[in-house]
């Protein structure tokens, strides 16, 4: 999934994106790179990512849409 799909779908992640001082939220780049592309550029654990991900959108529906 894009850095700008996720973002778009719950905007709560960019707390997240934000807190690593990840330049994400806002990049024209979001649209093409992953969130596996952004956390392996910005040397980070993927699956620690993702439940931090996970944690931001709670309730909200993860389903693909």
């Amino acid at each position: 999934m894009t850095i700008e799909a996720v973002l778009t779908r719950w905007p709560a992640t960019m707390a997240v994106f934000n807190g690593h001082k990840m330049a994400c939220v806002g990049c024209i780049l979001a649209r093409f790179y992953t969130v596996a592309d952004a956390v392996a550029i910005y040397g980070l654990s993927l699956p620690a990512f993702v439940v931090e991900l996970r944690a931001a959108i709670g309730d909200q529906d993860t389903s693909p849409s």
